[in-house]
C-alpha cells in the first residue's frame, strides 16, 4: 500500500501523521493485527530524527514482499488484471518509474500477468527482477521484446554499460538458435 500510494512511511500515532506518513488505521490494512506485528519488526526502522515515524528498512524489499503479495491477490484472491495495471502503468502504457522494482518482482511472482508485465517493462524484468525461473518460452518471449524495445528506442540501455551481468539469466540452452540468429545477423543496423 505504501509503494503504490507512494507514501514514505507510516506514523504511529494521529499527531505525528502528515500526506507522506498516514497512521496504520488511515491505510485501512487487510488484517490489522498482522500489519502491526509488520511495523514492529524488522521490515520497519524509525524515521532518522523521527521515532513516531517507521519506514521499511529498504525499499528492494518493500518491492519484492509487495509483489509476492499482489501476486498472491491476482492469481487466487480475484483481483483484475487491469485494476492493478492502472497503477502501475502510466496513460501511455509505460511503467510509472516508482514501481519498475514492484512490477519486475511482480513479473517474477505472477504467471497470470508475467507476459503483459514483460511488454511493459522487458529491461526493467531483467535488470530489476530475476527471470532466472522464467520458463525457455518465456525467456524467448522476453528476449523477443527487449528486441522489439530496441526497436522502439534504440538508447534504451544506453546507461548500462558497466554492468549486464543481469542479462546472464536469459542464458538457456533453448534459446541457443536465438542467440545464435541474433549474434550472426548481418544486420548492422541501430
Amino acid at each position: 500500500v505504501l509503494l503504490l500510494s507512494s507514501k514514505t512511511g507510516i506514523s504511529l500515532d494521529l499527531d505525528a501523521s502528515d500526506t507522506g506518513h498516514p497512521t496504520l488505521l488511515q491505510l485501512r490494512p487487510e488484517t490489522p493485527e498482522a500489519a502491526r506485528r509488520a511495523l514492529h519488526s524488522a521490515l520497519f526502522a524509525p524515521a532518522i530524527g523521527d521515532a513516531e515515524r517507521l519506514i521499511p528498512c529498504h525499499r528492494s524489499v518493500a518491492e519484492y514482499l509487495a509483489a509476492e503479495w499482489l501476486a498472491d491477490k491476482l492469481d487466487r484472491g480475484g483481483l483484475p488484471h487491469g485494476r492493478l495495471l492502472n497503477l502501475l502503468l502510466g496513460f501511455d502504457g509505460g511503467v510509472v518509474a516508482d514501481m519498475r522494482g514492484m512490477l519486475a518482482w511482480l513479473a517474477q511472482h505472477s504467471i497470470s500477468i508475467r507476459m503483459r508485465l514483460i511488454d511493459a517493462d522487458p529491461l526493467g524484468i531483467v535488470l530489476y527482477g530475476d527471470v532466472r525461473s522464467f520458463s525457455s518460452a518465456e525467456k524467448r518471449y522476453l528476449l523477443q521484446a527487449l528486441g522489439r524495445q530496441a526497436e522502439r528506442f534504440p538508447g534504451f540501455r544506453w546507461r548500462l554499460w558497466r554492468d549486464m551481468s543481469a542479462f546472464g539469466a536469459l542464458a538457456d540452452t533453448e534459446l541457443l538458435e536465438d542467440f545464435l540468429g541474433i549474434l550472426q545477423t548481418p544486420e548492422r543496423n541501430e
